[in-house]
């Protein structure tokens, strides 16, 4: 038997990645994170200015209504 022949793999055994690789799938990991938060956080924006606009409305609305001898 030659001694340079690389050891067998069992079938289950996960191939040893390198430092470097580990760190690149850790800042795609993080990326991608940071992507679909600042998304969110853009949506929600989004929202609380619908909200708000929403809710100057309805005050006006309501102002109008009971303000008494303007009907």
């Amino acid at each position: 038997m030659s001694e340079e022949r690389p050891p067998y793999k069992r079938l289950g055994q996960l191939e040893e990645t390198s430092v470097l690789d580990r760190m690149d799938r850790a800042l795609k990991v993080h990326r991608n994170w940071i992507w679909s938060d600042g998304l969110r956080i853009v949506k929600l924006a989004d929202r609380v200015c619908d909200l708000e606009r929403e809710m100057a409305e309805l005050k006006a609305t309501l102002e109008r209504i009971t303000t008494p001898g303007v009907n």
